[in-house]
């Protein structure tokens, strides 16, 4: 398979790291670069308050400096006190990958069906990535499929860390 077939791919490459400076973001794209398209990082400084956005995606394709998109989640955890840490995003972001639109949330996002319902008419896919604790198995287990059926689409997702 050649590089340019490769280019053309839609394998994405997950990372659940928090940045431990920007230098993380330089790792990031490494790895997308060895494996696939698309670099999808989670924890990125707020370009307005320099405080963490949590949980975001920063989408950076290999042939191109700017990221596609960048997301950050929009609904805080008030049990683990993210609010005293991170600022929250406030929308969604969708980029084009290959043919198709395309958008990314991550698992807490499964709790608000107004977000995928948002993505739905624009993307073709929705990407989920999952942090998702054991003992939450049985809600991701029926809030993933639930986000589907009432867009009348489908979501693909990484299952959650054991």
């Amino acid at each position: 398979m050649g590089n340019s077939r490769s280019r053309q791919k839609t394998d994405v490459v997950v990372n659940a790291l928090r940045p431990y400076g920007t230098s993380i973001f330089t790792e990031m794209t490494v790895l997308a670069n060895a494996h696939g398209d698309v670099n999808l990082s989670q924890g990125f400084p707020s370009p307005s308050t320099g405080r963490d956005l949590l949980s975001g995606g920063r989408y950076h394709p290999l042939e191109f400096d700017d990221d596609l998109a960048l997301y950050a989640k929009t609904h805080q955890i008030g049990l683990l006190h993210e609010d005293q840490h991170y600022d929250p995003g406030d929308r969604t972001a969708s980029f084009h990958l290959n043919d198709m639109e395309a958008a990314c949330l991550i698992c807490y996002d499964l709790r608000f069906p107004e977000l995928f319902h948002s993505l739905a008419d624009r993307c073709a896919v929705i990407l989920v990535i999952a942090s998702w604790p054991g003992a939450r198995q049985r809600h991701w287990d029926i809030l993933l499929p639930a986000r589907a059926v009432e867009n009348h689409s489908k979501s693909l997702a990484w299952p959650p860390a054991e």
